[in-house]
């Protein structure tokens, strides 16, 4: 089988893909793939109908180990400032470099606040809450769309990040269900995007 064809992508396409992840399947980019969890089925009685045992105590879930507590509000430190998008990988396909170098995108951070531009047009906006003591390093970006027909429509992407010089790489997924990367690879869906500090 040949490899599957790398789609050309629109630069607004790509900075809604980071606002509107569930949305991305309308805007002609693929659908991020989820993987149901799998049930076990139940065994039948070999006893036959009998008395109803009392319900076990039950007692309160423990939080899971991987998501202790939401990522707690604070300034974005370290991120703070304008950060041009140079590299893209959606569901596991890079978009070609010549498209992205031809329509520049732009995420500037400030405090917890974040905005997205493309060319002098701001076309997103919203807020971010980061937690630089995990392993790896987590971001939520709950942000709108400025333009189209999602326009307003919040939407919260969870994600992880790092930063390495003037380099900052973030993957994430978004929308209803979703569930935090643990590693920086979107082979089994989701988004990444390499930024390089403007300034």
């Amino acid at each position: 089988m040949g490899l599957r064809p790398v789609r050309r992508y629109p630069v607004l396409l790509l900075v809604l893909a980071l606002l509107l992840p569930t949305g991305c399947h309308r805007l002609g980019m693929p659908r991020p793939r989820t993987t149901p969890p799998a049930t076990a089925p139940s065994a039948p009685s070999a006893a036959g109908p009998g008395p109803t045992a009392p319900p076990p105590a039950t007692r309160p879930a423990a939080p899971p180990a991987t998501e202790p507590s939401a990522p707690r509000a604070q300034e974005s430190g370290g991120l703070d400032g304008t950060w041009k998008a140079v590299a893209w990988e959606i569901d596991g396909q890079q978009v070609p470099a010549e498209q992205v170098a031809a329509n520049p995108a732009v995420m500037v951070l400030a405090g917890n606040t974040i905005a997205f531009k493309v060319g002098n047009r701001v076309v997103g906006e919203g807020t971010i809450k980061t937690d630089p003591d995990r392993q790896p390093k987590t971001i939520d970006i709950t942000g709108a769309s400025l333009v189209g027909g999602q326009a307003g429509r919040s939407v919260t992407s969870l994600g992880i990040y790092e930063v390495t010089g003037d380099t900052l790489r973030i993957c994430f997924v978004g929308g209803a269900g979703a569930q935090r990367p643990q590693t920086f690879s979107t082979a089994s869906g989701g988004t990444m995007v390499t930024y390089r500090r403007v300034r």
